[in-house]
This record gives structure tokens, C-alpha cells and sequence, in this order.
């Protein structure tokens, strides 16, 4: 038990650093304070201490989708990241991980008979929904090279509803299974 607690845990501040962002603005770039690489980081320390159920691939995507996320946080310190046509790719590929990064978390909660497994389904679909705001979002600013204030205020109440959701929802399985 001790060990899936660790391993949600981490899932949760991988979520908290994936989900959340708080960045510092310069006349050239900005600095995310909350990088998403530092998020993919922990989800694949989570990983990586927990070899149960098959998830090397899972893994491997984490480790993938964390270089990419690095890559582009060092770029954007230096310059505003524009990545034009290539987002869309990156976004889908997100959205996946997004989406898969929580099934062995469920099947951890369905073990125990957890009150979250529920909550935790409905945030691996917000997740999706999220990413999805945010791909609509990317392709009407590549074909309009407008964005959308309506889109980007969607996606920052959603993007915070949701992150608040996982990162409860991760936060109450720890306690449960520090309790069973």
C-alpha cells in the first residue's frame, strides 16, 4: 500500500506542475515557473517505482511528451515559441498522454473499491476535454492568426477546474490508502 501511495502522490505533483501555470513575462520570452517538464518528471518517477500492470509504454510517452515540454520551456526563456502547424501534432500527442496518464491510477482505486475511482474517470475525460479546448484553440489561431478571447478564457477556467479536480481527487486516494 505503501508503495501505490507513492506513486499517486507523485502522479499528484506531477499534475499540480502539468496543470497549473505561473509564468514571468520578459519583453522576449517568459519563464514558466511551473514547468510541464518538471510535471512529466514525476509522473515518470512514478512509473518508474511502480512496475506493475505493463506500462512501459506509457513510460516511454512520458519520458517523450517531458522532452518535448523542455525543449520548448528553454526555447520559450529566449524567444516567444510559435511552433505554427507542428502544435497541432504536439497537442494531440499531449492529449493522449493526458488521457492514459491516469489509468493505472483508476485501476489502483478500483483495487480498494475507492470513493474517487468515479471522480477520477470524470478527470481523465475533463483532461481530455481540456486538451481539445486547447487544440480548437491552437488551429482557429493558425488559420485566423487571432486568438480567440472566448477559447482563451475557456481554456484557463476549464484548464484550472480541472487541475483542481485531479490534484483533490489524487490528494483523497493517497488518504485512502494510507487508511486501507
Amino acid at each position: 500500500m505503501k508503495k501505490q501511495q507513492h506513486f499517486v502522490l507523485l502522479m499528484a505533483l506531477g499534475f499540480l506542475f502539468l496543470l497549473m501555470n505561473y509564468s514571468i513575462e520578459f519583453p522576449n520570452g517568459n519563464l514558466n515557473l511551473l514547468p510541464d517538464w518538471l510535471g512529466y518528471l514525476f509522473f515518470y518517477l512514478a512509473f518508474q517505482q511502480y512496475n506493475g500492470d505493463d506500462f512501459d509504454d506509457l513510460r516511454k510517452m512520458v519520458l517523450i511528451a517531458g522532452a518535448i515540454a523542455f525543449v520548448m520551456w528553454v526555447a520559450g526563456i529566449f524567444t516567444k515559441v510559435n511552433l505554427g502547424i507542428l502544435r497541432i501534432p504536439v497537442d494531440f500527442f499531449t492529449a493522449y498522454v493526458l488521457y492514459m496518464i491516469l489509468e493505472p491510477v483508476i485501476r489502483i482505486a478500483a483495487r480498494i473499491d475507492s470513493s474517487q475511482t468515479e471522480r477520477l474517470i470524470h478527470c481523465r475525460q475533463a483532461n481530455l476535454l481540456c486538451c481539445l479546448i486547447i487544440l480548437l484553440s491552437d488551429v482557429i489561431y493558425l488559420f485566423t492568426r487571432k486568438m480567440s478571447v472566448v477559447l482563451l478564457t475557456l481554456c484557463l477556467l476549464v484548464g484550472f477546474i480541472v487541475a483542481v479536480l485531479n490534484i483533490v481527487a489524487l490528494f483523497r486516494l493517497s488518504n485512502e490508502l494510507t487508511e486501507a
